[in-house]
């Protein structure tokens, strides 16, 4: 029953694993899906924050420098200095750059004459260009080439100790229509960066402005800057107003085309997963973990405690059925044992062998109880190497042993053999000779009485060995 019992409790707690295992499976899945949902919303958030400050930083210079190119007054002053000479209006070109400075706070401000090439600042006339022999001047000619009205340049800065910056290139035309010349300011690429750097760090993602051609164009890590180049190939599918999203579970990447300024805007999320999982589900399995090991500690104790009750208890229920003296089973045993010779399947095969004890009153009154308890253990002893490997040997008086066998009627006879040899043999200390009468009956000879009545013919058969005895020793059997 114990074992079953444990079994029982053992099952339980592998389907309560099991169940417990396959809950937060099923929690990580539901918490993973919604995570990725909410990733996604997230990061399209954050995507559209920077890409509206991006734009709103560039809308200004792009306005001041589209309406620098409108203003006729500045396509005026450039034709006019293509008639005459590019100094004579040197002084009127750096008063009207540096009225576009100071009244803004552009770091450059700068014009360019078409016609005699001459590269004006609210310094004046600062250099003549030319585009196909200086490589710091091919600026002008792609731009040309291009055919584009404005365009966005990262180039260094002459004027200003050659920091990077952002040109906003605008292009100058005459009353006629006719290409004069190229006006614009210049965006300092410390302040793109600053504003890149404060998202970044707010919300761990990375941050690059790119060309068509995945030509880095700002980055908060400026040795990257028309350097290093990102893929470019999704770039000819995606429409101008969508924001492209993909997640490969640990970065996650936005790209969105900025029409206004012709680049594309990456946006890389470095934790995707802005949900914990295991932050969520951590607290649950340390729970449980604690619950199963307060019920394992729980188990273990009531496992021990039963164990030593059942252990207590078989000893309480061995010592009712034990004789204190010889370890044999006593008279309650025997008698509960009886009981079961009522089934006829179990009687049957049963031998009954009744056990007297020769001499006990003697050794008590001639020598002590002490040679009298030795004799019933010597008398108990011998007993059960005789008949003990087939059945259980049982004191049920004084003087009086039985046994119940199941045996054969040869091993019987061995072993009655064995029991006169081994008491034959037997000294004591105080006693020197050991006698123990006998009488056997095979249960299956007699298959029309009792048990009772068997035992009746066991007795009468072993008051005949015992009369056998004394007559053959003449010893007086009072005594």
């Amino acid at each position: 029953m114990e074992t079953k019992n444990r079994a029982i409790i053992m099952i339980s707690v592998v389907i309560m694993i099991i169940s417990m295992i396959f809950s937060i499976l099923s929690c990580v899945s539901t918490i993973n899906q919604i995570s990725a949902g909410t990733s996604k919303r997230d990061s399209l958030i954050i995507a559209a924050r920077v890409h509206d400050s991006i734009i709103n930083r560039f809308l200004r210079p792009i306005i001041v420098s589209e309406t620098m190119a409108n203003d006729s007054s500045l396509a005026v002053m450039m034709k006019k200095g293509a008639e005459t000479s590019p100094q004579e209006i040197e002084a009127e070109m750096a008063a009207y750059m540096e009225s576009i400075r100071t009244g803004f706070g552009y770091q450059m401000v700068f014009g360019a004459s078409d016609e005699t090439k001459a590269y004006y600042t609210y310094n004046g006339l600062s250099k003549f260009l030319d585009p196909e022999n200086d490589p710091h001047d091919i600026w002008y000619k792609r731009f040309c080439e291009e055919g584009k009205r404005i365009d966005l340049d990262v180039d260094t800065d002459e004027e200003n100790n050659w920091s990077l910056s952002v040109f906003v290139n605008v292009m100058i035309t005459d009353e006629q229509g006719d290409f004069v010349g190229i006006c614009g300011v210049g965006v300092s690429m410390e302040e793109l960066q600053e504003l890149l750097r404060k998202y970044e760090q707010e919300y761990n993602i990375k941050i690059n402005l790119i060309d068509p051609t995945g030509l880095i164009q700002v980055d908060t890590d400026g040795a990257r800057i028309e350097v290093d180049y990102l893929d470019n190939s999704l770039f000819a599918t995606l429409k101008k107003d969508e924001y492209h999203y993909q997640n490969d579970g640990k970065t996650s990447t936005i790209i969105k085309f900025m029409d206004d300024l012709d680049w594309y805007l990456v946006v890389e999320d470095n934790q995707p997963n802005k949900i914990d999982v295991l932050q969520i589900v951590l607290p649950s399995i340390v729970v449980f973990a604690a619950g199963l090991l307060a019920m394992a500690i729980l188990f273990t104790l009531l496992q021990l405690r039963q164990r030593r009750m059942a252990g207590e208890l078989s000893k309480t229920k061995k010592i009712a059925v034990t004789d204190g003296l010889t370890g044999l089973y006593n008279r309650r045993a025997y008698e509960n044992d009886s009981r079961m010779m009522e089934n006829p399947d179990i009687i049957k095969g049963t031998v009954i062998v009744a056990l007297d004890l020769n001499g006990l009153k003697e050794a008590n009154d001639n020598i002590g109880h002490n040679a009298g308890d030795e004799l019933l253990i010597g008398a108990a002893e011998c007993i059960k190497q005789a008949f003990g490997e087939y059945g259980k040997i049982y004191r049920t008086g004084g003087d009086e042993f039985a046994a119940l066998l199941t045996c054969t009627a040869e091993q019987l006879n061995e072993s009655l053999d064995r029991l006169d040899k081994i008491t034959a043999a037997w000294r004591g200390e105080l006693v020197k000779e050991l006698s123990i009468a006998h009488g056997c009956v095979v249960c299956a000879d007699y298959p029309d009485i009792s048990f009772e009545e068997i035992e009746h013919i066991a007795d009468q058969f072993m008051y005949d060995d015992k009369a056998a005895y004394y007559k053959r020793t003449g010893k007086d059997r009072r005594r």
